[in-house]
This record gives structure tokens, sequence and C-alpha cells, in this order.
């Protein structure tokens, strides 16, 4: 009996370029940013596959042309959303729950200082003065 672990076809292929199967195994696309990553490759990828096995120069060249404008899309939609929404570029899912979650713990009862606050005096001005009395029914 073989006791060596059988290779699939995909890691076969990438052992003969250099890329190990557990490097694969920890690139995680993660996120819009890395969904959007996932299918511009897949596009390059299968756009470059026609292209090289094609003969005829118009398939070749239009081939080509749409490589480098599904790059550029891909490219510009991934800067375009990782400005706009950086904290949740690269979470999905739960943790964008979580996310905004934290953020609303995190800023419960911050609208401004509790009326009864210390006052910390300026050390290079006046001494500070103590609060004026409220009247209610001004």
């Amino acid at each position: 009996m073989d006791n060596q672990p059988k290779q699939t076809l995909i890691e076969g292929l990438l052992s003969q370029v250099g890329i190990s199967s557990d490097f694969v195994k920890t690139v995680r696309f993660r996120g819009p940013v890395g969904k959007m990553a996932l299918v511009g490759l897949a596009c390059i990828l299968a756009l470059g596959a026609v292209g090289v096995r094609s003969v005829n120069p118009l398939v070749q060249t239009l081939c080509i042309s749409l490589l480098a404008g599904v790059a550029l899309f891909i490219a510009v939609g991934i800067l375009w959303y990782s400005t706009k929404f950086p904290d949740q570029a690269t979470l999905e899912g739960m943790e964008v729950v979580v996310m905004h979650r934290q953020k609303a713990w995190a800023a419960k009862g911050m609208a401004g200082l509790p009326p009864d606050s210390t006052i910390i005096p300026d050390p290079s001005g006046t001494p500070p003065q103590q609060n004026p009395p409220q009247d209610p029914e001004l």
C-alpha cells in the first residue's frame, strides 16, 4: 500500500510553477476587495488562455485589449472601494456586523462631557473659575 498522499491536478500544476499548496491554502480572498480580485484574476486567466491558444491575430489582439480593460476596471474598483470604505474592505459577513456593534458600544454615551465633569486647569492660563450656578427658570 502507498501511504503517500495523492496530489490533485491543481496541486500538480502549482508545483510545476513553483508554488506550494500550503501557500495557496494560506492566501485568502476576503471581503469585497478580495472577491473583486478573485473575479479579476479568473477573467485575466481565462482571457490569457484564449489569447495564447488562438492562432488568429485578431482574437489575440482582442484578448489583450480585454485583458487590459478588465485589469484596469478591477484595479479602479478595488481602489475606489478601499478608499470609500477602508474599514470594511477586507471584512465579510459577520465580521462587518461585529465591527458595527463594537463601534456602537464604543460610542455609547459619548454625546458630550457629563455635566459634573472636573475642570482641568490650563497650566499657562488663569486659575479656573467655578461653573456659575444654573438657574432652571432661565
